[in-house]
Order: C-alpha cells, then structure tokens, then sequence
C-alpha cells in the first residue's frame, strides 16, 4: 500500500508527472508556471547598467 506525498495531496498529482510535453496544460500548469526553472533551463539576465538606447 502506498500513500500520497505531500506534493500529491497539495497539488492532486505526482511531480514526475509534470513533463516537457505537458507542464502548460491543466492541472500541471499552476504549479509548473510557478516552478519553471525546474523544468526548463533558464538563467537570470541583469539589466544594462546605462539607460540611453542602443546604437541604430
């Protein structure tokens, strides 16, 4: 007998069930939106320290 995580009882679905091909459909997209760094390989970028516009 196997009982529910703690993921699964406050989401309503297991976390290896959140994949590539699903993480934007419902239910997995409230929490993958919320999460998608662990999902998708994503990086912070620091604004550009001046504010005048770039070259034309």
């Amino acid at each position: 007998m196997t009982g529910k995580t703690a993921f699964e009882t406050r989401y309503g679905f297991a976390r290896n069930e959140v994949l590539l091909g699903n993480w934007r459909e419902s239910p997995f997209s409230r929490w993958s939106f919320q999460n998608v760094g662990e999902l998708v390989p994503s990086a912070c970028v620091a604004a550009a320290s001046s504010s005048s516009e770039a070259p034309a």
